[in-house]
């Protein structure tokens, strides 16, 4: 798999009229009926995140992440 940095140019062309999910790592994620996260024109995916089953999603269009000093690793 290829991982490479979008331009603004290219996210304005992804992102426009298109419905976008933005999906977290919170665990009211799994509450979701199954499909409706991959039923989406385009799924972000936030940090950390996990596919666990359906109801979270299969599909990522984009990884979004930060893991700069806002976050504490011990």
């Amino acid at each position: 798999m290829s991982i490479r940095f979008l331009s603004q140019p290219e996210l304005r062309t992804k992102f426009k009229n298109k419905r976008v999910c933005i999906v977290g790592s919170g665990p009211s994620l799994a509450s979701n009926n199954f499909g409706t996260v991959d039923s989406y024109d385009v799924v972000v995916r936030v940090n950390n995140y996990k596919i666990l089953d359906g109801r979270t999603g299969f599909k990522t269009d984009v990884h979004y992440s930060f893991y700069g000093n806002s976050i504490k690793k011990y």
